[in-house]
């Protein structure tokens, strides 16, 4: 039986690698080249997932049956940040996943071509980021590795 994260008796393992950073739902769209601008391009391809590195990093690790832990930006209570909860859940990743109901879950659609070169499209407001000033850091005691994924500049 796959490891996921608890223990035999149900209760949840200490996580070896606690991730940290901005939880973002996003949108890939794949085409055969870039479309001059202000024409458009037929869609090859396309997916669903939940980036920024961190959340990719904790999804990863669970799918090799490392238990791991996200602290995270807040999402909204909306759809998307309800199904953004329900999946990271569903992998095993462990950690607060806070819904707000006065903030709307931030999005990024991203249009890549076969070479892997992107062009990305995001909404991320201050709020979000502002919501890891009231993260639960409690999740950090007794890991043995943290990975932080942070490019938004100083944040106090």
């Amino acid at each position: 039986m796959a490891s996921t994260g608890h223990s035999a008796a149900g209760e949840p393992r200490p996580v070896e690698v606690v991730c940290f950073g901005v939880i973002t739902p996003c949108i890939v769209v794949a085409v055969e080249q870039f479309p001059q601008h202000n024409t458009g391009a037929l869609i090859t391809g396309w997916g669903e997932f939940i980036y920024d590195d961190a959340a990719i990093v904790a999804g990863l690790l669970r799918g090799w049956q490392i238990p791991s832990g996200l602290i995270g930006t807040a999402l909204g209570d909306d759809r998307r940040g309800r199904e953004v909860v329900r999946q990271l859940r569903e992998v095993g990743v462990q950690g607060e996943f806070r819904l707000a109901p006065d903030l709307e879950t931030p999005l990024e659609i991203d249009v890549s071509d076969p070479s892997g070169a992107r062009t990305y499209f995001w909404r991320r407001e201050r709020e979000i980021l502002d919501t890891l000033d009231s993260v639960d850091l409690s999740l950090l005691e007794g890991t043995r590795m943290l990975y932080v994924d942070w490019y938004e500049g100083d944040h106090p």
